[in-house]
């Protein structure tokens, strides 16, 4: 591997030896100024480096217990994490653990294919034919779980997946992100947390029209990880009035949906960075992006709930 991620799995293993596990540690005296600089590199690996202290400090306060250790070494590789620089970021794609975690709670489903709602009548129109759905040599395709969706594994490196050289793009892998984005739409109508008002099939078409873009809204805005900008705004708009004035209302949610789910801003964990914060070359992450990085890496879906 390279030399930042040597340097990377130094850092790490110096940070929590030094905190957790050298009780006089505590009493060292620290630097004047400590600085945590990052460089994300293709690997993501975290490098950092102090820079010399001009003078010493007071001791900081001796953490007695193992679990002060562990908070505060903890709290020095989060913040180590903090910087960016912004041409170097590459473009993750969600792993497939990571993108039926996200599809599992965008959706509100128990965690367990077998526990979930049949789908409504309409998943069928949109669905692979019989003969795509076939199995080896034209059989009978076999019956599958509605959830998680088998996506084809990435070519790991080093048996760790969400590395950005591992992560070649294939014309399987795109039909099966297609499928599978139509697929978990329909579910969209038998969802608890789609729609932001009650008894949605039963409102008034106006109310329904009305209901159905609040809540196609509402769900990009979960799957983007962060607030719509006013361009996506205007085009999801597009797009969801022109699925309402072509088809019936329940094709409008499951095709503008389905869209969602295909687009680049779900498919990848986007970080463009906070440019009101670009301080001396670096571009740290915004509160969004912080949020997004960190939920999955502890958790393997998005906690964002907008």
């Amino acid at each position: 591997m390279s030399a930042c991620l040597s340097l990377g799995t130094i850092c790490w293993g110096l940070c929590f030896i030094l905190f957790i596990f050298l009780p006089n540690f505590s009493k060292l005296h620290l630097p004047r100024r400590v600085h945590l600089g990052t460089k994300t590199h293709p690997q993501q690996r975290i490098c950092c480096h102090i820079v010399a202290p001009k003078a010493p400090t007071k001791p900081i306060q001796d953490p007695r217990d193992m679990h002060s250790r562990t908070l505060i070494g903890m709290t020095l590789l989060l913040a180590s994490c903090r910087g960016i620089e912004h041409p170097e970021t590459p473009l993750i794609a969600l792993t497939p653990v990571e993108y039926n975690n996200s599809i599992r709670d965008l959706f509100g489903m128990p965690d367990g294919g077998a526990a979930w709602p049949d789908p409504p009548e309409i998943a069928a129109r949109f669905t692979a034919g019989q003969g795509e759905q076939a199995g080896l040599f034209g059989g009978e395709a076999s019956k599958t779980s509605p959830w998680p969706w088998p996506l084809p594994d990435e070519a790991k490196v080093d048996g760790f997946d969400g590395i950005y050289e591992g992560q070649g793009p294939s014309a399987y892998k795109m039909e099966e992100l297609q499928k599978a984005a139509v697929h978990f739409a329909s579910y969209s109508l038998v969802s608890s947390v789609f729609f932001s008002c009650n008894q949605w099939a039963d409102q008034s078409t106006e109310t329904q029209a009305t209901c159905g873009w609040e809540s196609v809204k509402r769900f990009a805005q979960r799957a983007y990880r962060r607030p719509l900008t006013d361009d996506e705004r205007s085009r999801l708009k597009a797009l969801w009035q022109s699925n309402w004035d072509a088809g019936t209302p329940e094709e409008a949610v499951v095709l503008t949906t389905a869209a969602v789910l295909q687009a680049p801003q779900f498919l990848f964990k986007v970080e463009r960075g906070d440019e009101d914060l670009r301080r001396r070359g670096i571009l740290p992450l915004s509160d969004w992006e912080m949020a997004s990085r960190l939920s999955y890496f502890l958790w393997d879906l998005s906690l964002i709930h907008i």
